[in-house]
């Protein structure tokens, strides 16, 4: 059977990291941890003191509803406030319909998958170590250290206290649960510390199972392995439920190993990115300049040709005043139409030449500009030419202050 890596932070040392694999285990930095497991993704085990289970029963529903109903379910039993807390759900109901549910603190949740992840380390599970315990039909099942005891009674209930309440806890269990067991499993880890089998304790683990109506065997061993050692002997490959869902998901994460051999084909697409925007932002900048640009020309044009018009919306009142030449069968429909428009769109092409006037005389039209060469100018009548059709001339071009100033003629 395929091995399950297993980490855990120390207790008192919040940098330190145990990782146990079957009969290997060691301690080290996180970092070392990310060399010792080549890559492999462990099950990250969560302080029972910190990841707390809870079960209960709820109306059929989506899991989206009955995710953003547990918090409030178990308001009432928490210390902490719900708004603090991250809320794990089982993968589905066991059995019985009955859902288990794991609550962690979310800031403590969120460091200590940073300091992993930061690492290298990417975990594809995070469980609580009560979680590593498996149910035992018929017994109760402890392990202990020095720090914590480890109760597992059913598929259901499961807790974590000090050892010294461990006495206290099994006095009132017997009123706590459905079915007496049969035996009670302790499985004593303190000796690596120096403690030994407590004489004291286990003494007071036997009053309290004496007091019981129907007293279960009592079966207390010693063990040569650590605490973490016991547990990932029997340690499953898969767990119904797994804290780093939601925010925390996996899903949403990709480890330092897996990134690093993206980074350059990252970094170039970040760069053509950051080069298709700023592109995209001077195109823009262009193209409001000579809409602005064009606006002004427009505006000018209509000013030139309708003198005594207050102008308020050169587009309407070009459209208005053309409307009101043609009735006034001052000029054909193509003529006075034609011309306007295609003077507009040859000179807003022409680079280097600036049109300042235009006066409609008869029913020829007068163009008045400024241009940097004498060239530009006698380029421009002949675009004009070209487009329009008609017969364009120059009809004075002089120097003045570095340009040249002119006047087009556009014949009927």
């Amino acid at each position: 059977m395929a091995e399950t890596f297993v980490i855990r932070f120390d207790d008192a040392d919040p940098d330190l990291l145990h990782w146990r694999s079957g009969a290997q285990g060691a301690s080290g930095s996180c970092a070392e941890a990310a060399q010792a497991l080549g890559g492999a993704r462990p099950v990250w085990a969560l302080s029972a003191f910190d990841a707390t289970l809870l079960w209960g029963r709820f109306p059929k529903t989506s899991r989206r509803n009955l995710e953003k109903a547990v918090p409030f379910h178990f308001e009432d039993r928490l210390a902490a406030p719900v708004e603090q807390l991250h809320f794990a759900l089982a993968a589905a109901p066991d059995a019985e319909q009955a859902w288990a549910v794991g609550v962690i603190l979310a800031e403590s949740l969120s460091a200590g998958l940073g300091k992993l992840r930061s690492a290298g380390v990417s975990p594809r599970a995070a469980v609580s170590e009560l979680q590593l315990l498996a149910p035992q039909e018929g017994a109760w099942r402890v392990v202990l250290d020095e720090t914590r005891a480890l109760a597992r009674f059913s598929d259901r209930q499961a807790v974590a206290v000090d050892p010294a309440n461990l006495p206290a806890l099994l006095m009132l269990g017997e009123k706590g649960v459905d079915a007496q067991p049969q035996s009670v499993e302790i499985l004593d880890c303190r000796h690596l510390s120096g403690h030994g089998e407590s004489d004291a304790l286990r003494s007071e683990v036997e009053a309290a199972l004496t007091s019981w109506s129907a007293p279960p065997t009592l079966h207390w061993r010693s063990s040569d392995e650590s605490l973490l050692a016991n547990l990932t002997q029997s340690c499953p490959l898969s767990f119904d439920l797994n804290f780093l869902q939601g925010p925390f998901s996996t899903r949403k994460s990709v480890s330092f190993a897996a990134w690093r051999p993206l980074k350059l084909t990252a970094a170039l697409a970040a760069g053509w990115l950051a080069l298709l925007a700023a592109q995209a932002l001077w195109d823009g900048w262009k193209l409001q300049g000579e809409a602005e640009r064009l606006a002004q020309q427009s505006e000018r044009i209509f000013q030139q040709t309708f003198p005594n018009s207050r102008l308020v919306d050169a587009k309407v009142q070009m459209s208005q005043g053309l409307n009101a030449l043609r009735a006034g069968g001052k000029q054909s429909d193509d003529d006075l139409l034609g011309i306007l428009g295609q003077v507009g769109a040859v000179t807003a092409e022409a680079r280097g030449v600036r049109l300042s006037r235009v006066r409609l005389e008869g029913k020829s039209l007068n163009l008045y500009l400024t241009a940097r060469a004498v060239a530009d100018v006698d380029a421009l009548r002949g675009r004009l030419a070209a487009s329009t059709g008609r017969e364009t001339k120059v009809v004075t071009a002089s120097q003045s202050q570095g340009q040249v100033v002119a006047q087009l003629r556009v014949a009927p």
